[in-house]
Order: C-alpha cells, then structure tokens, then sequence
C-alpha cells in the first residue's frame, strides 16, 4: 500500500513540476531566448541541418545533440522555425532528464531528499538552461551518468558497469568533448589500482584475494576502453581522415593554448581550423610545448589564478543562484564529517579510490575551466557565463548528499513530542523552506535573464 501511495506521490509531484516548469520555459523561449543568432545556437542550428555521414561537424561542437535535433528537421523549414521547435524539443528533453535524475537519486537517497535534490536543479539550472538549442543539459546528465558509474568502479570492479561505462562516456564525449579529462583521470586511478592488487599479489602470493581484484580491475580497465573507443570510432576515423588526428578538437588542439579569443580569432581560425588541419606555419600552430616555452611561470600562474577568479566570480555572481545551494549543502557535509571525524577516517580508508577520484575530478575541471576561462569569454557579461563549470554541479551535489545521508541518520536526534527527528530530516525541511521563496525569486529571473547569467 505505501509503495502505491509512493508512486501515485511522485507521479503527482512531477504533474505539478510540468505545470510550473514548461510554462515558464515557454515564456523564456517566447521573450527571454528569442534570437537564434546569439552565442552558439546558429552553430548548432547550421551543423543539425547538415550532419550526415559526410559531414560531421566544424570539431568545435560535436555530433550527438546536432544528430537529435537533426531527427525532427524537415527540409523547408527556415532557421526561426528549426529554432524554435528545437528549443521545445530541448525543454522536453531536458524535463525528461529531471525525471531519470530523481530515480537515480531515488536509488542512492530516500524520496523526500531525492524530490529536494530535484527541486535545486529544476530552479537554479533546468529553467535557466532547458529554453536553448544547446547540448548543455544533456551533457550535464550524460557527464554525471558517467561519473556515477566510474564512482562504481572504483568501489567495486564489474565488467557490466565495465561495458556500461564504455559506452555511456563515449557517447558524452560524442555530446561534449570535454567528458574526455574525466575518462583519463578514471584510467588512472584504476591503473594504479590493479598495479597496487598486483605488487600485493606478487609479495604475498598466498593471498589468493589480491590476484582476484588485480583481474577485476584489469578487466574493467581494457574493457573501459575497448567500448569506448568502439562507441567514438565512427567519429575517430572521420577526424583522422579530414584533419590527421583521431581525438581532434579546435578547443582542446588549439584554443586551449591560447592567451585570449582574439588570438584565437587570429590564428587557426583564419586557416580554416573547423575544416581541416590549418595550413600555416608549423612555428604559429599552438600547442603545449610552444606555450610553455613561449610564457614563463609566472605568467602560467597569473593565468590559472585569473581564469579562478573568473570562473568562481561567474559562479558567485550567477543569477540562477546555484552556487547557495552548492555551499549550503557542502557546509552541512563538512559538519556531519567533522561530527562524525572516526567513522569517516574508517569510511576514508575504505573508500579511499573513490573519494580521491571524487577530489581529483572536481579539482582538475576546475583547473581545467579555470585555464581555459580567458579563452572562453567566460568572463563576457552575456553568453559564456558559467555553462562550464555548471558540469560540476550534479556530480558535486550527489557526492554531497550521499556524505549527508550516511552520516546524519546517527546524529542531532532531537525529541519532540517523543518523536525522533535526525539531522537530514532536519536538512531536507531547511532547503524545502529557502526553496519557497527562492521559487518566485528564480522563476522571475528565468524569465528575465539570459541563460541564468
């Protein structure tokens, strides 16, 4: 009986969140996000128009989201029509996206902190962000799915999730090409596990336990890459045959070498960098060893530094308010933590992959956008904002709140009226209450504000 009363509960709830969210994206899509030639939006317009087998892209946005929107074009319709329509079909896609978010928490978390987690992302992203005809929101789950799954990984090796993995990074990567940092990152961490398992086996061979996770990481590790470049190979074999490289990105080849977009503007790009390799002097192309010779170390840290304060001023500033969120709920983490200090070093030392890769994930894209931030224009009023390091924010708030979860059950048990209220009940009721008056708040500005900037 509670399960059906849970079903028709949620069925309900996400009723309602339609009848608030689509009318306010609609109203951003009539009034708000109404020129189709205005930050990147006409490049994807133009590349869902033309993708085919023969024509995959300029290499600065990449196929999958182009490939959707491609499905539902028909030939006489013009760019304000494809445009709209493919705005719509955005704020659906993206209302379907919150929903396989909230049972995927659901899985992790119980229903009243999945429906708060949802509630935070629907007000201080999807609102903001469901009205264009950009890959973004589907590139923040893709990337979050993936993360999930390599959180998996590390803490217990399977070869579905294996296969899983493979795929579902491929296809982000398809999406948006900086998935690519994260899967590296992953190999990593889970090289060094099956090299630890294997010295251990190695020095102790009477321990048949090492040998067993040394295969299981192992496995994992060839197959992680096997489907992954299986899913990408399509592509792959099409950027080798244009443009000489298998992984070839403007971004991630060129731009991310460079000081500022004007330099950008100035160079590849006047040598056709979107359709094939640039024909200029080997001694103007950019890449790492050029730059690194070419700047010197203080340069490089004022660079890091600034693209920071960009990214983080950005994410301050951000009319979306989704930085509160991210700070309220990585305080209340901090709290139980520091409450429970002995049962997280026990946690630490279990989990120990795991978490690092958690660390290490947040802190290398930060680095990452922080580097390529004067390159971007993120630090530009209107259009580039925080899109990037938007990215982080489902990853950072899951890996949160499963910290909040597991800890608070155990502590500020308070009595009332002989009744026992722990910490997270206490937690979801204080978000449910800031969300009240943050919904009028943000629902105005979602239908003021371009892109949550």
């Amino acid at each position: 009986m509670r399960k059906i009363a849970n079903i028709v509960f949620i069925v309900l709830f996400f009723a309602i969140l339609a009848m608030i969210f689509f009318p306010i994206v609609d109203y951003h899509i009539k009034n708000v996000n109404n020129k189709y030639y205005i930050g990147d939006q006409q490049n994807y317009i133009n590349f869902a128009k033309r993708i085919n087998s023969e024509y995959l892209g300029d290499r600065n946005r990449m196929p999958v989201y182009p490939f959707i929107q491609s499905l539902f074009y028909k030939q006489d319709m013009g760019d304000e029509d494809f445009f709209m329509q493919g705005k719509y079909i955005n704020a659906v896609l993206s209302f379907c996206i919150l929903i396989l978010l909230f049972f995927i928490f659901l899985k992790h978390f119980n229903i009243f902190y999945s429906i708060n987690l949802c509630l935070v992302l629907t007000f201080t992203i999807f609102i903001f962000k469901a009205g264009y005809f950009q890959c973004e929101i589907l590139f923040y789950f893709l990337n979050f799915l993936s993360f999930l799954i390599m959180l998996y990984l590390l803490i217990n090796p399977d070869w579905r999730l294996a296969f899983a993995c493979g795929i579902i990074t491929g296809v982000s990567y398809l999406t948006k090409a900086s998935a690519l940092p994260a899967l590296l990152l992953f190999l990593v961490f889970i090289a060094i596990r099956f090299s630890f398992f294997l010295f251990r086996y190695l020095s102790e061979r009477h321990n048949i336990s090492y040998k067993v996770s040394f295969s299981r990481n192992l496995k994992c590790f060839i197959l992680v890459i096997v489907t992954f470049l299986l899913t990408i190979h399509w592509y792959a074999l099409d950027n080798k045959r244009i443009f000489g490289k298998y992984l070839y990105n403007v971004n991630s080849t060129f731009y991310f070498w460079y000081d500022s977009w004007e330099e950008a503007e100035g160079g590849v790009r006047l040598y056709g960098d979107n359709e094939g390799y640039p024909n200029m002097p080997l001694d103007q192309i950019p890449s790492m060893r050029k730059y690194f010779a070419e700047h010197s170390i203080q340069e490089i840290f004022h660079r890091i530094i600034f693209g920071i304060f960009i990214v983080m001023t950005k994410a301050v500033k951000s009319q979306s308010g989704w930085f509160k969120y991210c700070y309220i709920y990585m305080s209340a983490a901090i709290l139980l933590v520091i409450l429970n200090f002995n049962k997280a070093k026990t946690d630490f030392k279990k989990y120990f992959s795991a978490i690092f890769y958690i660390f290490a994930y947040l802190a290398s894209y930060a680095l990452l956008y922080g580097w390529y931030a004067p390159v971007s224009r993120a630090h530009w009023p209107l259009f580039y904002g925080d899109r990037l390091i938007l990215s982080l924010v489902i990853p950072f708030l899951f890996a949160i709140s499963v910290l909040i979860t597991r800890y608070s059950k155990e502590n500020f048990i308070v009595y009332h009226e002989g009744k026992k209220i722990n910490f997270e009940f206490l937690f979801n009721i204080l978000i449910l209450y800031l969300m009240l008056p943050d919904f009028l708040l943000l629902t105005k500005r979602a239908m003021v504000t371009f892109s949550g900037k």
